[in-house]
């Protein structure tokens, strides 16, 4: 290995180079995959979390399976994870507009298929049940970030 070389001979400097732009190339994405992925989140967030990843395929021009796999590697997350996430997002922001709000209601206008994967999503956003979520008032959403977006509570606090 010629890493391995040039560090037995003491070229550290070469080697921290030869790091470095390896390291760079892992974290910095091709500008046509930063802006084919902005224009995935884009849509995921027009859509409110309501597109599929075979129909961002053909918003973009790419195949599904490549977005998947650049999603994976430049977010760490999946093209679906976003658009739960989204969807969470929306209904959360749904509830915050009405005063009594039924989850059935509420899992159907932000575009789950039902009650059930509407608290599984939000159980495993928020790490609560959403009665309990509303019932003691735990509405984490950070008011200070564009986002918006509801994070996991410590329990254990």
């Amino acid at each position: 290995n010629l890493m391995m070389q040039e560090l037995n001979k003491g070229n550290y400097l070469w080697v921290v180079r030869q790091l470095e732009k390896f390291l760079k190339g892992k974290l910095i994405a091709p500008s046509n995959h930063q802006k084919m992925i902005k224009n995935c989140f884009e849509n995921i967030y027009a859509s409110q979390g309501k597109i599929s990843v075979e129909a961002a395929g053909l918003e973009t021009g790419y195949s599904s399976r490549y977005i998947q796999k650049l999603f994976e590697r430049y977010k760490g997350k999946s093209f679906q994870y976003y658009c739960r996430l989204s969807r969470l997002h929306y209904a959360l922001q749904f509830s915050k507009r009405r005063d009594k709000t039924k989850f059935t209601e509420l899992a159907y206008e932000a575009g789950y298929y039902d009650q059930t994967h509407f608290i599984k999503d939000f159980t495993g956003f928020t790490g609560l049940a959403p009665k309990k979520f509303f019932v003691e008032e735990h509405l984490y959403i950070s008011q200070n970030t564009a986002s918006g977006v509801p994070f996991k509570k410590n329990v254990n606090q």
